[in-house]
């Protein structure tokens, strides 16, 4: 379980460099919600590489809603040690859908 989230949490922050590389123009809105990503990569394990082909807005939103729902049933099924970092991890995927 921790291995996928980190996939998903690689994910999400290569389509947010996807993203900010398309639009520098988002930039200072999306730095924030990408270093947030950078930080539960390194909370879950070792960072890997990921790449990711998205440009817009919706597709982060998208990506992020998908990571919340995932996070939130693997988070049912995991240990104690280990449900409340992936109910964290879904609650901010859901907060960052809400702001994009």
């Amino acid at each position: 379980m921790r291995a996928a989230a980190l996939g998903r949490e690689q994910e999400l922050l290569a389509a947010y460099q996807s993203v900010i590389a398309a639009r520098p123009a988002l930039a200072p809105h999306l730095s924030l919600l990408a270093a947030d990503k950078a930080v539960h990569v390194a909370a879950l394990g070792t960072p890997g590489t990921a790449t990711s082909t998205a440009r817009t807005l919706g597709q982060l939103r998208l990506l992020e809603q998908s990571a919340a729902a995932a996070h939130g049933a693997a988070a049912q099924r995991a240990s104690r040690n280990l449900a409340p970092l992936l109910a964290s991890l879904a609650a901010a995927s859901a907060s960052a859908a809400a702001v994009l």
